[in-house]
């Protein structure tokens, strides 16, 4: 067979230019595993890093370390951590990035604008508000068993496939940048050496203004978007009865003229009683749908007033208007929006009683 020349001679141009490509090894970076933001002293803001380490001649071993640092805005943070730091910090690995609660109550357009900024940073990294100090959560140790970083990763992925709307760097800037949508956050506490989702929290665009408890992020999850997963409670007829959500839908409608929208917002849940306590007494499956219709017709709808008594539009409400209305007029939205209607109708079907019976 014939060899073609130039075929040949570029075969061996590629091979020698990939032996001369550097080859850079974890061990001579400092991986950002979790970053934290706080508001320090005289406004300067403190960050802090969480880097993963693998010392040499050590298979398969991995240390966690901090460095914090001061500075005027994250370059300046950036910098002053390295001159700590015996190698180069990486940004390529972060997988969460916290805020203290005083800094996101404040103004975190500048900190965001550097995420949105680095092509470093994957747009997969998950974001959180910490009520107090988030240094002081990020240096934690919650597990015998895992990194921090890991298993602070792993808490907020398991709870966002539950019960916590998904929310990642990607999906925060596409709210943070819409004229019609307003950003929101899972808020974290940490109780002594316990660490835990303690709410969400919503934003005026870069301030955090309104936050919700734990118990009611389930139902902002359904009212955002449709998933699997997650259990709801209730008390009915003096029994504690756990819903078990296998499948929920959620559709906007809007009704009326350009000037006079009125919104409804249809939420179908299916699911599956997974328990009933006391179970001393026959509870018919249509009552029990019946309840939980009521449970979340009633706390979707108090949830959307309080949205627009604090003229925030988490829901994207005005995204939704905008794209299927056009001639959007955002200034005009922003004073129309706390007294448009919206109407939340619930269908919940009970599939199967499971160890209810």
């Amino acid at each position: 067979m014939k060899r073609n020349p130039i075929f040949h001679s570029l075969l061996v141009l590629i091979l020698f230019l990939t032996g001369c490509v550097p080859h850079k090894s974890i061990e001579d970076a400092a991986l950002v595993d979790i970053a934290a933001f706080d508001l320090g002293e005289e406004e300067k803001i403190r960050g802090t890093i969480l880097i993963r380490q693998f010392p040499q001649g050590e298979a398969g071993g991995v240390e966690e370390k901090h460095i914090s640092a001061v500075g005027e805005n994250v370059q300046e943070i950036h910098r002053n951590v390295e001159r700590k730091s015996s190698k180069p910090l990486r940004m390529g690995k972060v997988s969460m990035i916290f805020y203290g609660d005083e800094l996101a109550k404040k103004d975190i357009s500048s900190y965001i604008d550097f995420l949105h900024r680095d092509p470093d940073i994957g747009r997969n990294v998950y974001l959180g508000v910490v009520a107090g100090n988030a240094e002081k959560l990020i240096k934690g140790e919650y597990s015998k068993t895992e990194p921090t970083g890991q298993y602070i990763k792993k808490l907020t992925e398991q709870n966002t496939t539950k019960y916590i709307p998904t929310q990642n760097l990607h999906e925060f800037l596409y709210a943070y940048y819409s004229d019609g949508m307003d950003p929101s956050l899972p808020f974290f506490q940490r109780e002594g050496d316990e660490m835990k989702l303690a709410g969400y929290v919503f934003f005026d665009k870069k301030k955090m203004v309104y936050s919700i408890p734990f118990s009611e992020a389930f139902v902002l999850k359904l009212l955002s978007q449709d998933f699997k997963n997650g259990l709801q409670s209730i008390e009915y007829k003096d029994h504690q009865v756990v819903l078990e959500n296998i499948g929920s839908k959620v559709k906007y409608k809007i009704k009326g003229d350009r000037n006079n929208p009125e919104f409804h917002i249809n939420l179908n849940v299916k699911g599956m009683i997974g328990e009933i306590v006391p179970k001393d007494k026959k509870i018919y499956t249509k009552e029990l749908e019946k309840a939980f219709e009521d449970y979340f017709t009633e706390h979707a709808t108090q949830l959307i007033q309080e949205f627009q008594e604090n003229n925030i539009d988490p829901l994207g409400l005005g995204e939704v208007i905008k794209n299927r209305r056009g001639n959007f007029d955002p200034d005009k939205w922003k004073e129309e929006y706390p007294d448009v209607p919206v109407k939340v109708n619930v269908s919940v079907r009970i599939l199967e009683k499971g160890i209810a019976g």
